[in-house]
């Protein structure tokens, strides 16, 4: 809950204020680009945490019980595939 309020309050009051500087320093083409260049900066960074979550739930999910071996008994899925 903190970040969540500290990124809300950084994005409140200080999205405005650095918006108003680029905007008068450097003209308004300029803040799109910074905005454009942030987008992309998280969707690259979502991308690959996403990537980072499949492949963690892949390996948690490469064990598969058995119907044959009983409830304590688990095998590799890629043994299951060769011998069915």
């Amino acid at each position: 809950m903190t970040w969540f309020i500290l990124s809300y309050f950084v994005g409140v009051f200080g999205f405005p204020y650095l918006g108003g500087w680029i905007v008068e320093e450097f003209g308004s083409k300029a803040l799109i680009t910074v905005i454009v260049f942030a987008g992309l900066v998280e969707l690259v960074l979502g991308a690959f945490h996403n990537r980072r979550r499949a492949a963690a739930a892949e390996t948690s999910l490469r064990f598969v019980k058995s119907p044959q071996s009983g409830l304590g008994n688990c095998r590799p899925v890629s043994e299951r595939r060769r011998r069915s």
